[in-house]
C-alpha cells in the first residue's frame, strides 16, 4: 500500500472521485470505467486515508488492517496527484 490521496477526506465525502456500491474487490475493478483507479478510504479517529489498491494484494494488506472501509473510483488525472 503505497500510494494514497491526501487529503483523504476529499474522497470520503466525495469532492473527488466517485463512490462505489461494492466492498469486494472484483466487483470493484469491474465497475471501474477505462482509466480509473481503485481507492479504498479507511477512516480513523483522528484522520481518513484513501489508499489506491488496483492490485488484489493491495487490497488483500489493506482489509487484513479490520477497520470499515468504502470503494472508490478515481480518475487517471487524480490518482496523478496521489503521492
Amino acid at each position: 500500500m503505497g500510494t494514497y490521496y491526501n487529503p483523504g477526506v476529499s474522497v470520503s465525502q466525495g469532492r473527488v472521485g466517485r463512490k462505489l456500491d461494492t466492498f469486494m474487490h472484483d466487483a470493484a475493478t469491474d465497475a471501474l470505467r477505462p482509466g480509473e483507479h481503485l481507492y479504498a478510504c479507511l477512516e480513523f479517529t483522528t484522520h481518513t486515508v484513501a489508499v489506491c489498491v488496483d492490485g488484489f494484494d493491495e487490497f488483500r494488506q489493506m482489509s487484513e488492517l479490520l477497520c470499515p472501509y468504502t470503494l472508490h473510483a478515481l480518475s487517471e488525472f487524480e490518482h496523478a496527484r496521489s503521492v
